[in-house]
This record gives structure tokens, sequence and C-alpha cells, in this order.
């Protein structure tokens, strides 16, 4: 076998946006960089990576990204193909919908997604093309999709007597048609006059050369990935193929020669079953070949471009998070910082990744970086906490494996048994059960967080100069004992408040009023309620208590699995747990009425800079609810937006720019809103896009302003044509007069006004109608 040296480059394009999103933008940020699949066209290389795809283009190495926001009409990816036939990209989704892209436009073809089986899933395992048709290979058989007239043509049904047989793999010759299950290989005359007809399939158990995995047809002849390596069909005869029998095959594929893509490399293999070994530094999952060139998914390097005349290996690593999992987000000083963490009886085990995005580029801090270091496992970060006076340091907590120290996208030090006070809760495993949670740093550089289980100190303080203060929180007189903390939110109207949500187990709110002495805790006063009483002297006892948040005056908003739990700003936490849900009139002439997203199970609550309620259901979406929660203003779900999943993971805003973050079970998206952090003055009022052109059909948004500021725009002659109030410090305006009919070309004044009157400023539009 020969093998060939490479030489390596790489290129990271990195996603940059214009500094303000147009009202109501969706952005999407995905992790690109593992992909597993490609698909290539005379022009470009496609990628799927996850549920997410991007391309090259091969002439001048431009990355493109698709979404359910560009091109793409679903989610979640399960298999794209390119048929050259037709000239058209094949993207199936995991839900059958089906996409045909061809020239830049997509059809739909949702005849799949809309037929009853009695199967799991309805993503194909493998497609094979030929003469203008999608032969794929299903869990139930094979379903023919005719791409010229966008139609499901056939589904075989190819099992014992017509039954339903999961099919792994698909390949077309001249002549055959040949499929197979883990065990049987099952073929057919390509011009059989009924392939409808189960009878005409010939059906041969192939099991004494393992676990089939895929075939190909190579020279008119079968060749299988197996579990035992790689056979080709010589008659009714298997024979395998010298070299490849203790090899992890990822994928096989047939351009002229076959390409095989193996965890150590790309295998070459000529018509005469000799073999070429191109070693590169990442495993392969697919390849395809051009003359001299081979394009391969690297699974963690994005798209690799081999060139076989002078040895030279690039890769193009799309900008993104390092992986889809935004399970917490914290936004601080201009930077978003997720992690992927979990955890819930136990930890997830999860490796742990920082991922910050900042200046419209990402960068990761990958597990390795860290455990190179400490040799030891960091897995389930749970939460960020960045410092006040330092924005470039941070502390992560992890739900197994201790508190990390960073500084910008360095790894600086691992806290846990070794070199602190953190207890573990399992002491016999301390690498793995050192579960922390809930850090936060008050204004004097002290940080705060949690610790679960049987363990020393409950709750540690690490002072600014590096001081651990350890301490156990009582509530009449009994020691609280975290088997799952949440998050701590210091109040933001008495800084000596901690909120500490106990999520599982007891579930309930813990009051901590520590007195401003973190080193004295004679002083603190524990409050810890596992019942509410609402306005109507429910008693309500949650399973669960999923988030908390506090708004702008001080409500406390609580996310269990009975919806959301209000506690009130008058109410005194120390001696009552009074709180209140938002009740709904029904207005069907019932008098009736719902309690808000009643038994809603909420995972994720954020406050915008109008103080009104971004809330994120397990299952339901995102909810943007007003101020006092009586309204719904938004409702974003896959069907009504382009959210790309109905699980929301967390949530997190930019309070200066009002671009909300949405992490969802199929990653991470943002939203441009209408809302911001009011400013403190007139200083930079400004409005855009500006100018306005005709091509604009979009929000015009005014940017800068106070809280509540009176927004009015006059024409030239001082007319009055709209006016608005901020939320925050944005007011927007369709570009429409008070009837709602477009405004003609020309210059438009906008006059803002502090709440109270006292404070003034203007700035100009100009529209550019045709």
């Amino acid at each position: 076998m020969k093998k060939i040296i490479l030489l390596f480059a790489s290129v990271i394009f990195c996603i940059h946006l214009f500094a303000q999103s147009a009202m109501g933008e969706w952005n999407l940020h995905l992790a690109y960089s593992a992909t597993n699949l490609i698909a290539v066209s005379p022009t470009r290389v496609y990628a799927r990576s996850g549920d997410a795809m991007f391309s090259v283009q091969k002439d001048s190495k431009l990355v493109e990204y698709y979404s359910k926001i560009d091109l793409l009409t679903g989610t979640a990816i399960a298999h794209i193909g390119f048929d050259n036939t037709t000239n058209t990209l094949v993207v199936v989704y995991k839900n059958g919908l089906i996409d045909l892209i061809k020239d830049d436009q997509t059809n739909s073809i949702i005849d799949l997604y809309n037929k009853q089986l009695n199967v799991q899933s309805k993503a194909p395992n493998d497609i094979a093309f030929k003469d203008g048709r999608a032969y794929m290979a299903m869990q139930f058989g094979i379903v023919v999709l005719n791409i010229s007239k966008q139609e499901i043509a056939d589904t075989y049904y190819i099992g014992a007597n017509g039954s339903n047989v999961n099919l792994l793999s698909i390949s077309l010759s001249d002549d055959t048609i040949a499929a197979i299950s883990a065990t049987d290989l099952y073929t057919a005359p390509l011009n059989s006059p009924n392939l409808l007809d189960f009878s005409n399939w010939t059906i041969t158990p192939v099991g004494e050369i393992g676990t089939l995995k895929q075939i190909v047809y190579f020279n008119n002849r079968l060749v299988a990935s197996t579990s035992q390596g790689l056979y080709i069909r010589n008659g009714n005869t298997w024979e395998p193929i010298s070299g490849y029998a203790d090899l992890t095959i990822n994928r096989i594929r047939v351009y002229n020669n076959l390409l095989v893509s193996a965890n150590d490399g790309l295998h070459v293999i000529d018509s005469e079953l000799k073999s070429t070994h191109i070693p590169v530094l990442a495993p392969i999952y697919d390849a395809y070949q051009e003359g001299t060139l081979f394009w391969v998914a690297t699974g963690g390097q994005g798209i690799g471009h081999i060139n076989g005349e002078n040895n030279a290996y690039a890769t193009f690593i799309p900008d993104g998070p390092a992986v889809n999992i935004p399970y917490r987000m914290t936004f601080y000083d201009d930077a978003l910082y997720v992690v992927p963490g979990g955890r819930w009886a136990e930890q997830y085990r999860r490796p742990g990744y920082v991922m910050i995005y900042s200046d419209y580029c990402w960068k990761n801090i990958y597990t390795g970086n860290i455990t190179s270091v400490t040799n030891k496992p960091a897995t389930d970060f749970m939460n960020v906490a960045v410092m006040p006076s330092n924005n470039k340091k941070f502390f992560v907590t992890s739900y197994g494996t201790g508190l990390y120290e960073f500084e910008g996208s360095s790894f600086v030090e691992h806290y846990d048994v070794d070199n602190s006070i953190i207890g573990a809760a399992a002491p016999n495993d301390p690498y793995n059960y050192t579960r922390t949670d809930g850090a936060v740093f008050d204004k004097d550089d002290n940080l705060f967080f949690v610790v679960a289980g049987n363990v020393d100190y409950s709750v540690i303080t690490r002072t600014a100069s590096g001081e651990w203060i350890g301490q156990n929180l009582y509530s009449n007189g009994l020691r609280i004992m975290f088997e799952t903390p949440g998050e701590i939110v210091i109040d933001r109207r008495n800084p000596n408040y901690k909120w500490i949500p106990y999520t599982r187990v007891q579930p309930g709110l813990i009051l901590w009023d520590n007195n401003g002495t973190v080193r004295d805790p004679s002083d603190d006063v524990v409050t810890f309620h596992r019942s509410f009483t609402d306005q109507n002297s429910n008693v309500l006892t949650p399973d669960a208590i999923y988030c908390m948040a506090q708004d702008r005056d001080g409500v406390i908003w609580l996310g269990t699995d009975l919806g959301p739990i209000i506690i009130p700003a008058s109410t005194n936490f120390k001696t009552s747990n009074a709180c209140r849900r938002i009740l709904l009139n029904r207005d069907d002439g019932t008098g009736l009425a719902d309690y808000l997203l009643d038994g809603v199970r909420i995972n994720c609550i954020a406050v915008d800079g109008g103080n009104r309620k971004w809330v994120g259901t397990a299952t339901s979406g995102v909810y943007l609810l007003s101020e006092d929660g009586t309204e719904t203003i938004e409702h974003f779900t896959t069907t009504t937006s382009p959210l790309i999943s109905d699980e929301i993971l967390s949530l997190a805003i930019d309070s200066k720019t009002g671009i909300v973050y949405i992490g969802t079970g199929g990653g991470l998206m943002s939203y441009q809103s209408d809302a911001a952090e009011p400013r403190d003055g007139f200083n930079d009022v400004y409005a855009y896009p500006n100018p306005v052109r005709e091509n604009h059909d979009g929000k015009i948004t005014i940017a800068g302003l106070m809280e509540n500021s009176t927004v009015k725009i006059v024409d030239s002659a001082g007319r009055l044509v709209y006016e608005t109030t901020s939320q925050g410090s944005l007011a927007v305006w369709d570009g429409n007069n008070s009837r709602g009919e477009r405004v003609p070309s020309g210059v438009y004044i906008v006059l803002a006004n502090s709440e109270d009157g006292s404070k003034h400023s203007t700035t100009k539009i100009l529209i550019m109608n045709r």
C-alpha cells in the first residue's frame, strides 16, 4: 500500500455581519466544522455538518451557508446528494421533507413527510442517483424520487413477503439495483417490469463476511464495507480486499477509483485493487475525486481539499461555535459566552468547551486545551461568570469536574479537591463528581458559586484577592444541601441578596442575605420557600424550577413545570411566600380566564431593554411577553418563524443592540429585537438603514434613545408623519404614514424627547423610493 505525505494548510472563514442587524432579522450561529457527508456539483462542494450545511466554491473558495433562513425549508438534515443529470442538489430531512435546489431556487416535496409509516424514522440511510432519479434506502424499503417531475415515483417494499426492511445502503449498475440490510443483499434487474412486486427481488444472506454497512458498484462488481473489512464480490463469492480488516471505514464511494474514507485518512483503490493511502490529521468521513484532486469531509476540520499532484492538503473551516449545544449562555461586555454542559439527576458527561462570540467571530476553547494541562477530565460546563474589573478574565463551573479559570481564550487554572476547598459529591471519585454551578461576580470582584452534594461547604466565595471562603446555608435550623442547584442571581435592588433556585428533589427558591460581610456568615439570613401561594390562594409546589430572572423593576420570574411563577417586588420574601400568576381572559363570553403558559415547562427567561420577558419553553418555542406578561407580543416556533427547533435551552440578550440569542436543541440563533437597554442621555441618536433605499421593505430603526422616549417623525414641512414610544433605546418605523401609506421620497426628521420632557434630540432619515 503506497502512502503519500501531505503538506497542510487551513483557511478559517469568519462570518462578518453588519454591526447592526435589520429589525426582525434572524441569523444562525452553527457548528460547521464536523463535516460527515459531501455532495459535489460542477462548481461547488456541499457539506453536511450535523444538521447544518455549507458549501465551498471550487474556483473562488468562497464559503456559503444554507439554512431555513436562506434556501432550505427544513432544519434537521439527514442526507444530501447531487444529481448530475438534472444538476440538482437533493436535501432530505429527518422528518421526510425533501428540498430540490437548482439555480439557487428551492422546490420542496412533502409526500414522504406526510406519509403515515410504522417506522421510527423517515430519514434515508443512503441515496444513489441514476437517470434523473434518486433511489433512497429507507428503514422500510426503497423510495424512488423523480427529480425532474419533483415527485415520489415509487416505493418498494422488498422484505420477505413484501414486509418492511431496514436498508442501509443502495447502489446501481447499468442493469441492476442492489441494496443491503445488516445481513442480506437485495438485488433486482433494473428493467424488471414490476419492481413493486417483492417476488422480483432476490434476497441473498451474506452474514459470513460480517455485518453489512455499505455497498457500491465498482467496475460492475459489488464492493461491501462490513464489520470485518472491505470485500469485493466475484460471482457469488465475496473476497476480502487486503489491508482493510482492522480499519475503521466510515464511507466508500466510486469516482473512477474506489475511495475509502477511514479514521486513518483516505484510501484510493484503482481498478486492479492497488491501494494508495493518503494520511491526514483527522478522520475522513466522505470523499469525492476529480482527476488528481480530492474533496473530503474531515469530521472536525470542515471541508478538506487534497491536491494529488503536489501532495498539498487544505481545509476550509467555517467560523462558528465548537458544537451545537447552547446549554447555557452569558452576555457580558460585547461578548457572548456559550457552554454545552448539562445535568439532571446525573451529569451528562459532555466534553467541556467554552465558545465565545465577539467582534462577529467565534473563539472556541476546546476540551483538549484544558485536559492536556490538567490530565483530568473536563466535562459538563454549566455557566460563565466574567470579572467586572477585567472582562478578559472569567470562571466556568462544571457539574462534575470543578471550577475553571480563563483569561481571554486561554485556560489558566483548574480548581477542585486538590487545590481548593471545593468538595466532591463522591469522595472516592472526586475527578468526576465535583459538582459546581451558579457562578456570579459581585461589583467588588467576589465570586460566588454553589457546590452540590454532601460536601463540607455548599456555597463558596472566592474573593478578589483569591481567598477561599466556604459556608453552609441554614433555613429554619436545617442545612440546605444542594442536589441540583441553579444559577445565582444577585438582586438588582440590594446587592447583598443572592437568589438561588433549588432545581429538583427539593425544588424551591432561596434568598441568601449575607449583609455585605462575605467573611462573616454569622449575620447571614437565609430564607427557603418550597411552595408559593398565588393571588387566588392556590398553593403551588412545582416539581422543578428550571430557571430564574429578575426584571428591571425587581420582580422575580421563575420558570417551572407549571409555567411562570412571579414573585412581586412588593413581596417581603423573608416573611411571605406570596406569588402571582398571570391570568388571561378567554374573551369568549364565558368570563373565564386561563393562567399564562399553564403546565408549560419553562427552560429559560431573559429580560430585554424594554423590560419585556423572553420565555423559552421545552417544546413550544419562544414567547415574547409584555412587561407585565399579560400580552403575548410574539410567539416564535418552527412553523411560524425561521426557528430551527421548538426546544429552547437558553436565552441571552445583548442589552446595547437588542439582539436576542436563542439557544435551541438544534443550535444557536440570533434575532434582532426592537428593544435595547435605554441610554442615560441622547448622546448618540441615529437611524438605520439610512438612507432607506427603494428595495428596503423592512423596519427602520432609531437607536440611542432614553427610556420611554417619545419619538415623532415629521416631513420637511414639519407635518407629523408617525409617532411612537421607544422600547428601551430603540424605536421602529415602517416607513409609512399614519394611514399606512408609504411616504414619498425625501428627508424626514426624527424628534426625540425624554419621558419627562427635559431632554431632546434630532436626527434625519433619507427615504429613496422609486
